[in-house]
């Protein structure tokens, strides 16, 4: 378009002017102001340069040639800068002219948008009115209702078509109308145009009912005519919400105030918002409430970790301890449980810190007290050897205290259940334990069947002896949950028990078989024992007088005789021997010698005991041998002389006997004790395994040696196959004793039919021969003996024991001595001992018993001389009243 533009230029220009006309680019101007109208400002210069060009190639000479290029140059320069003129000027006007032909039409489309918008924002503003949730009136100048969109009919129960046109009046009770109309006059005078302001007002329903009302009152020109518009809302509901609101905070304040720990609120820069009663006085605060004071004025000795503890409660970290020990300014040691936990606002930005406390001094002494009570009880389980334990039966669980964990010989902490419980128990006991446990918790909920048994264990090598009792729980719906117990260890008891139920059969067996009649009664005269003896001896018509009084079995006179005598005893503490008249068993009268004697009971009761023996055969013959009386008061004489020398050599035996119990638990037992209490003493907790297992081999060890000692001691005290299978079995023991304790090397040779009837003569017999045997070993310096046990004479048991020792001269052999006192025993028994040594050859002692009963007279003879000797050792000069031991301090009484 801009070469067309050029060529029409030329055209003209060509046809109305001669080439020579000095106006060459004359008719280019209007040219290029059209091409840069029509076409922009790059045309319009395109134009110019070939407008240029053309008019220097045609129109200046040399014509139609380029020869003379500087002229026209210089001819051509004025025409492009006024051409540039034009196309710049010509833009600039064309950019205004279609900026302002833009802005018109710009204005127009506003102004039709506009209208539209109006008309949308009429709509959109009647839908709004209509369905806002809020009630919307509106008012003119002169307080008439224009506008009652739905929501004021709903929330005023009146119609559209009922309120418009009409006044205020009905919709404010009359209470609150000359006030309403105050505030409405006051709003309407005061407030700018498009300004609201917000108040709350009573509004009545068309049924009569009030309810508060948030208004907000606006006022707008239109058309020249002010508007008031009123939005209201039913705030019923906001105001219960804020009554609940105002009651939950009062309750949150009570909460606070009357919690039972103290707790405390504050703010960023730990000032008090609230606090509870509690907070001062465990805090030892001297003001009741703290609500605006700041926490490190109140109380300026808190530790420089609580204050680090806050600031990184401020910085969002929650901190808790529940043990802090407080150390007050005034030296009040205090432990607090306490909690640090920070509080945010409605922005979710901490605003502060909650911090509870609470005195747990009280607790922490009660704990105090607790341990010290659990270990007082650790202990008394210990001393008492009493054991705790709990079986929880729904899962199989099985706990123990440290007593009972000692007393089953298992490592403390060890898992238990019932099933290890029963593998310790012993294997002829598990069966019944078993039975008694099971029954138990069949009968649970009625208690039939209470658990309560006496069994053994199996600890190691050795065997307990322990007593279980247990009580069954239930849950509250009566269920099962398991079982609380304890268990006793009386493997000592059940020791002690045994052997005094030992001692016991020894004291009957030996009182059945007395000749002497013997009886037990307490200071009212009520029989507590008595010997079959008794019974035989004495008219009795009572087959047991066992509880019976005296007063109901003896007549009168002979009962307070008898009483008289008890009461005689008893108020002197010392014996009394007597002869007394009575009937005998078979009616006839007869004397009795009769000694009485006080026992004394562990509980301080005092009975007395008695022994008879029936003389009246003596007394009849004393007659007959009065032409004798000299000689048998000398024989008295020498007899009392001995058997006050056989109480000597008793009460020495006696000793020697203690002197070698005491060396024995001196030098051997107590040592192993000690032993083992060292061994023991060194294990705690953290014991390796292996260094508590070789301990307990070692104290193992030690406990088979004083086992063996202790059975030992038995069988030296009291040999139980002698009374139980006879002489010839007790001498096989005793020789493998002797060989087994001193190596010495026994040839035993027994005839048959050499067992003594009377247990006296047998008991004589083996401590006879265990006396000579022990001489063996003491003097002979012998490790062989020839022991031969023969019959001599149809009615003698001989025993000779030889050995190749030594020797000695037997004129050495003088009284005192232990073979003098056990040829003094046999003589009385009707044998004798007969000793014969030979230097560097050996010892041949040889001894004589009778193998039948002993003689009548012979018992009667010795049972007074143990009337004598018993008098004797209870004499006032002799001590404390006692049985002694037998000559041969074999330790029987």
């Amino acid at each position: 378009m801009a070469i067309g533009i050029s060529a029409l230029m030329l055209l003209i220009r060509m046809a109305f002017l001669p080439i020579s006309n000095e106006l060459a680019y004359l008719a280019f101007y209007p040219g290029v102001a059209i091409t840069v109208f029509l076409c922009g400002i790059g045309p319009g210069i395109l134009v110019i340069a070939l407008d240029a060009l053309i008019a220097d190639f045609i129109f200046h000479s040399p014509y139609w040639t380029f020869k003379d290029l500087s002229s026209t140059v210089r001819s051509a320069v004025p025409f492009v800068i006024s051409s540039l003129g034009i196309v710049f000027t010509v833009a600039f006007f064309q950019k205004r002219t279609i900026r302002r032909v833009n802005l018109l039409e710009h204005e127009a489309a506003n102004h039709k948008g506009v209208k539209d918008e109006l008309a949308d924002t009429r709509i959109r503003l009647a839908g709004i009115i209509d369905s806002t949730l809020d009630a919307i009136v509106s008012v003119n100048a002169a307080q008439r209702v224009i506008i009652f969109n739905p929501a004021a009919e709903q929330l005023f129960g009146y119609t559209k078509a009922e309120v418009l046109g009409s006044g205020l009046e009905r919709l404010i009770p009359c209470l609150y109308q000359e006030k309403h109309a105050e505030h409405f006059a006051d709003c309407h005078a005061g407030a700018a145009s498009g300004s609201a302001s917000r108040t709350e007002l009573i509004g009545v329903h068309k049924n009569g009912n009030e309810f508060p009302m948030e208004a907000s009152i606006s006022k707008s020109a239109v058309a020249g005519e002010v508007i008031t518009t009123i939005v209201l809302r039913d705030i019923t509901k906001r105001r219960e919400v804020e009554d609940a609101l105002v009651k939950s905070r009062r309750q949150l304040e009570i909460f606070i105030r009357e919690a039972p720990i103290s707790i405390a609120m504050f703010d960023r820069e730990m000032n008090y918002i609230a606090h509870s009663r509690r907070w001062p006085s465990n805090h030892a605060s001297s003001h009741s409430d703290l609500s605006g004071r700041n926490h490190y004025e109140v109380y300026p000795d808190i530790p420089e970790r609580w204050r680090q503890i806050h600031r990184d409660g401020l910085a969002g970290i929650p901190a808790h301890n529940d043990e802090d020990l407080w150390v007050q300014a005034n030296g009040q040691r205090r432990w607090l449980r306490w909690s640090v936990i920070p509080w945010r606002d409605e922005h979710d930005e901490i605003a502060g810190l909650i911090i509870s406390t609470e005195d747990i001094t009280p607790t922490k002494q009660i704990e105090s007290a607790l341990r010290l009570s659990e270990d007082d009880l650790n202990r008394a389980q210990a001393v008492g050897r009493i054991g705790s334990w709990r079986l929880d039966v729904r899962r199989n669980e099985l706990s123990w205290s440290k007593e009972n964990y000692r007393i089953f010989g298992l490592p403390e902490g060890t898992p238990l259940n019932y099933e290890i419980f029963l593998a310790c128990v012993h294997p002829d006991d598990r069966a019944m334990v078993d039975r008694e446990w099971q029954a138990a918790l069949r009968n649970a909920a009625t208690n039939a069947t209470p658990y309560e048994i006496t069994h053994r264990l199996v600890v190691g090598d050795a065997v307990r002896w322990v007593k279980e009792k247990a009580e069954l729980e239930l849950d509250a719906e009566g269920n099962l949950v398991g079982g609380f117990g304890i268990t006793q260890d009386i493997t000592d008891i059940k020791q002690v028990r045994e052997a005094l139920l030992e001692s016991d059969n020894r004291f009957s067996s030996f009182m059945s078989h007395s000749p002497v009649a013997s009886w037990i009664v307490d200071a009212d005269g009520r029989y507590q024992y008595v010997n079959p003896r008794y019974y035989t001896m004495f008219n009795v018509a009572v087959e047991d007088l066992t509880g019976k009084v005296i007063a109901d079995v003896f007549p009168r006179d002979e009962a307070n005789s008898v009483i008289r005598a008890i009461r005689d005893v008893i108020a002197t503490d010392h014996p009394i021997e007597l002869i007394e008249s009575c009937l005998k068993s078979d009616g006839s009268p007869g004397d009795f010698l009769k000694i009485r004697f006080p026992i004394h009971l562990a509980d301080d009761r005092l009975l007395v005991g008695g022994m008879a023996l029936d003389i009246t055969e003596q007394r009849l013959g004393e007659c007959q041998i009065k032409a004798a009386n000299e000689q048998l008061s000398t024989i008295t004489t020498e007899q009392a002389a001995h058997l006050r020398e056989l109480s000597g050599e008793l009460t020495r035996a006696e000793q020697r006997e203690r002197d070698r119990l005491y060396e024995l638990l001196h030098d051997h037992v107590q040592p192993l004790l000690v032993a083992m209490r060292f061994e023991l003493s060194g294990l705690s907790e953290r014991t390796p395994p292996e260094k508590l297992w070789k301990i307990v081999g070692t104290v193992r060890e030690q406990i088979t040696e004083v086992i063996q000692a202790a059975r030992n001691l038995g069988t030296q005290l009291n040999p139980p196959l002698i009374m139980e299978r006879g002489l010839g079995p007790a001498l096989e023991s005793l020789r493998n004793w002797m060989q087994t304790t001193y190596d010495l090397d026994i040839s035993l040779k027994s005839a048959p039919g050499i067992e003594p009837t009377d247990l006296s003569v047998r008991l004589l017999c083996f401590n006879a021969i265990r006396e000579l045997l022990l001489n063996v070993v003491k003097h002979a310096n012998s490790d062989c003996v020839d022991l031969t046990l023969t019959r001599e004479n149809d009615d003698m048991l001989q025993v000779v024991v030889a050995d190749h020792g030594v020797g000695f001269v037997t004129e050495e052999w003088h009284d005192g001595t232990g073979l003098s006192n056990i040829r003094r025993r046999l003589e009385m028994l009707g044998g004798c001992l007969n000793i014969e040594s030979l230097i560097d050859v050996g010892t041949v002692a040889t001894l004589r018993v009778p193998l039948g009963p002993i003689r009548r007279e012979r018992r009667l003879s010795d049972l007074r001389n143990l009337g004598k000797i018993i008098t004797l050792s209870r004499a006032p000069a002799s001590g404390t009243p006692e049985f002694s031991e037998n000559a041969m301090g074999d330790g029987s009484r």
